[in-house]
């Protein structure tokens, strides 16, 4: 049996999915009537009981990384990381701009922005085309926001997406809805690992203003 885990973080209302041998048996996400369960605890402990899965079967975690709210994505990534270590499973992080980018590439060939809010009047960008993030970047949005005008035409997630029509003057963009990623789309990403390459347990980092993911030039 295949068991995966993922835990979304990137809002202050976190998510949780489970899958059994490929099929999702829990999505908090999808709940017509949401609890508003930040306990990040007490979800995974309804993942399981629902899918009637022993923490000590899971195969693996996969979680978001971030950016999103600062304190969210560090005590949901903290959390990943010490249930993983506990259980000596692999966790993977997987970044807000591939996730959103994965989810909504089914729906468009257009480029994926995924546009969130930072400190200040910072924010975070970070641009999805062809399976890959392409440029991410962290900063004021009229000094950062030139260098995505290589997309002509862009589909926006995140909780700043309509603002983005403002600073990307050069592109059209569209609103996707999406505000925070599918927890559901953290367990294709993390099911298409090989089994034999998820390898030990190594600690999964958040993302945040200092990351160099943010400051590689490009």
């Amino acid at each position: 049996m295949s068991a995966y885990l993922a835990i979304e973080t990137s809002s202050n209302l976190p998510a949780v999915a489970l899958s059994v041998d490929g099929v999702v048996v829990f999505n908090s996400s999808i709940r017509s009537d949401p609890v508003g369960d930040t306990d990040i605890g007490a979800l995974v402990a309804e993942a399981l009981s629902t899918g009637k899965v022993d923490a000590r079967e899971l195969t693996a975690v996969g979680v978001n990384t971030g950016p999103g709210g600062l304190g969210a994505v560090r005590s949901g990534v903290a959390f990943a990381n010490a249930l993983t270590y506990a259980l000596r499973i692999p966790v993977k992080g997987f970044n807000f701009f591939e996730i959103a980018g994965r989810e909504l590439a089914g729906q468009t060939h257009s480029a994926i922005l995924s546009v969130i809010p930072a400190a200040g009047e910072n924010v975070y960008l970070g641009l999805y085309r062809a399976g890959a993030v392409e440029l991410a970047r962290f900063g004021e949005p009229g000094a950062i926001a030139s260098a995505f005008n290589c997309a002509k035409e862009v589909w926006a997630a995140g909780r700043l997406r309509k603002a983005a029509i403002g600073w990307l003057s050069e592109c059209v963009v569209h609103d996707s809805g999406v505000e925070a990623p599918d927890p559901a789309t953290i367990l294709s990403l993390i099911e298409e690992i090989p089994a034999e390459s998820l390898g030990t347990w190594t600690q999964a980092e958040p993302l945040t203003e200092t990351s160099a993911f943010f400051h590689v030039k490009t």
